[in-house]
């Protein structure tokens, strides 16, 4: 597993968009990442969506993807990680009881209706990748700071 930090702002009161690596990361690095385009395509995002998530211009992507050049080894990381993060299956209420939130601070952490949070939580709809982005850096913010319950 590849970690990258994003260490809180507390000044702006959310994490920092500038994460860091470990010399370990970084000579993970050079393993094998697919091309931005399929990565793009297995989290169901449209091009300026992946260029938000790897804070870019939707001109680079659209550059990597035209063979115009290649992500730098920083975002192919990210890259792997938005996979990663895909793949695994987080649990709505394991969340919740962890973090101690209501549906309607659970709704306001995913900038979403009560009626979706509730439809997340009895299964009717996925967590997308934002969302579990969202709650993996909320998760790890808590444990930090001592805050998550076990």
């Amino acid at each position: 597993m590849i970690n990258f930090y994003y260490p809180w702002d507390k000044e702006q009161g959310k994490f920092s968009s500038k994460g860091y690596l470990d010399s370990w990361e970084l000579a993970k690095a050079a393993t094998f990442c697919p091309s931005s385009l399929e990565a793009r395509r297995r989290l169901g995002l449209g091009s300026e969506e992946l260029a938000k998530l790897l804070k870019v211009r939707e001109q680079q992507v659209w550059n990597w993807e035209s063979g115009h050049g290649e992500p730098t080894v920083e975002q192919k990381i990210a890259i792997k990680k938005l996979l990663e993060l895909d793949r695994k299956r987080i649990n709505p209420h394991e969340v919740k009881a962890k973090l101690n939130l209501t549906r309607a601070q659970f709704a306001k952490l995913l900038d979403i209706s009560e009626q979706e949070a509730l439809s997340i939580e009895l299964g009717r709809k996925g967590l997308n990748i934002y969302q579990k982005l969202v709650l993996k850096k909320a998760l790890e913010y808590a444990k930090g700071k001592g805050l998550a319950k076990d």
